[in-house]
């Protein structure tokens, strides 16, 4: 049994100028610092403002359908939020421009529709929160953005395609129980929290089964969040409540299911991982700092950025739970009963490596020069596979099995969000949006 709580108050007509004005995100700031420097020696295609607009509309909704999920079952509760793509389009749409009537939509349409839940990592209390990895639900509405609003123009109705992005009981919105630290022990961690996250992602499934069986789940998780991803997938397989399969997902009327892991250092073969992985951690994060400008930003105001964003989410009842008693469970969770011990936890749990199912169907994007999980072998496996198959759409596919997809990319472990290819999805959301003032 679960429930979620509060359900806030989304009726405030001045929301929006309430939640920006209160609140500076680092990561609209450095996205927005990005594009600065991007026109400095240009004409700018589009306006930063309309591109800042963007960001920040997309942050007030995840602030506001930010809620608690409660697990009476395990007996502990997580933050997380709910990004709704129709909806956020609608109000960006009308910032610009008025929304014309909408042609009533067949009520035989059992059109697909697609569910992203996003799994991210945790190393401190303050980690695992409703934003972890947002970048990721802001790249599904970056890239669905124009056709949504010409849609919208034209009286369509778009596809009501929705992201979440699931927290921790380890955050200090989230609770934690001795029930739940006690199952985790023995290497059992990453377990649990997929039964955890399977149990939330079935109460969010439609009851209606023609619903379901049009329902098209993405289980995207990156580094830790990985192996959260692949356990959770494979809890739910196992208990029939999502399938791989179209043919089965037509007979049974369940949804057709994806799994992406990114940086997936869980999975790592490497005889010295339990030593390499935390190495990895220490070693990636200088690297980020000194290359990765938007990273370097977001990352170093991120903690100041939450601390106003619980402000007003206690405002709606949603507070921190950082009892001595909560505060001790937490860190034990994430730790173990001692830092590098290798004595439970889930650091200690992902050193030892998350074994995958060999059924399970999964597409991995492996970093070459990830340092938690380098291999001098992968690298020229993937500097091979380029050779033989330059401009191809297999040139940087490198696979392990038949269900496991494994992509190489040229970067370190942590991702770089704003490449330029998404820099112009960006700029092409923008220019879409201002053209509805023509």
């Amino acid at each position: 049994m679960s429930f979620e709580s509060p359900e806030g108050n989304n009726n405030s007509d001045n929301r929006q100028e309430r939640i920006r004005d209160r609140i500076i995100s680092p990561h609209a700031e450095a996205i927005s610092d990005i594009f600065k420097g991007r026109y400095k020696n240009v004409e700018a295609p589009v306006s930063i403002e309309t591109i800042k607009d963007i960001l920040y509309t997309f942050i007030e909704q995840a602030i506001e359908n930010t809620r608690i999920y409660s697990s009476e079952d395990l007996a502990v509760s997580f933050p997380y939020t709910t990004i709704r793509l129709l909806e956020l389009s609608e109000e960006l749409f009308s910032h610009h421009k008025a929304i014309p009537e909408q042609q009533e939509r067949d009520v035989n349409d059992n059109g697909d529709k697609s569910v992203e839940f996003i799994f991210g990592s945790f190393v401190n209390t303050s980690n695992g929160h409703e934003f972890t990895f947002f970048e990721e639900a802001m790249h599904q509405l970056i890239k669905k953005l124009p056709r949504f609003l010409e849609e919208i123009d034209k009286g369509e109705n778009p596809d009501d395609d929705s992201v979440y992005v699931l927290g921790s009981p380890t955050n200090e919105l989230g609770t934690m129980s001795t029930q739940f630290l006690e199952s985790m022990k023995g290497g059992n961690t990453f377990k649990q929290f997929g039964a955890l996250y399977a149990e939330f992602i079935d109460a969010q499934l439609p009851k209606d089964e023609q619903e379901r069986e049009n329902l098209h789940l993405y289980l995207y998780g990156i580094s830790m969040g990985s192996s959260f991803a692949t356990q959770t997938a494979e809890h739910l397989l196992n208990e029939g409540k999502i399938t791989q399969s179209h043919e089965i997902s037509k007979e049974r009327h369940i949804p057709f299911t994806q799994v992406r892991a990114d940086t997936l250092p869980g999975a790592s073969d490497s005889s010295i991982k339990k030593w390499q992985i935390p190495l990895g951690f220490v070693a990636d994060n200088p690297f980020t700092m000194l290359t990765n400008a938007y990273t370097r930003v977001a990352s170093i105001k991120e903690v100041a950025a939450m601390i106003e964003i619980n402000k007003v989410l206690a405002e709606r009842g949603i507070v921190e739970n950082m009892t001595p008693e909560q505060k001790k469970m937490k860190e034990e969770a994430i730790l173990g009963r001692g830092l590098l011990s290798g004595e439970d936890g889930i650091i200690n749990d992902l050193r030892k490596g998350v074994p995958i199912d060999d059924n399970l169907k999964l597409t991995e994007v492996r970093a070459v020069y990830d340092p938690l999980q380098y291999s001098g072998s992968f690298r020229r496996e993937v500097k091979q596979q380029r050779e033989n198959h330059k401009g191809s759409l297999g040139e940087n596919m490198v696979s392990k099995s038949e269900n496991r997809r494994v992509v190489g990319i040229d970067q370190a472990h942590t991702f770089v969000f704003f490449r330029e290819n998404e820099l112009k999805r960006i700029e092409k959301a923008a220019a879409a949006l201002e053209k509805l003032k023509n």
